[in-house]
């Protein structure tokens, strides 16, 4: 499902990152309910790297509309 090996996993909840709960013969295991927090979270993300980009592309094509200008004007 999230497409990450079982050692991956194993790390992530050694370090805290997507803790897994446990049954009683110690094997991990997850719920739905974490699967979904933890794609949330990616989706958050990648919403939030969109809104960069469309930023930084706002601001390039500003620049160049401006640098075109001043060369069209004799200025650069």
């Amino acid at each position: 499902m999230l497409n990450v090996s079982v050692k991956t996993l194993q790390r992530w909840d050694n370090q805290g990152v997507l803790p897994a709960y446990r049954n009683l013969k110690g094997r991990r295991y997850y719920t739905e309910e974490q699967y979904k927090e933890y794609m949330g979270m990616k989706e958050e993300l990648v919403q939030d790297l969109i809104s960069i980009i469309h930023v930084f592309s706002c601001r390039i094509y500003g620049v160049r509309k401006y640098k075109k200008k001043m060369s069209e004007d004799g200025d650069l």
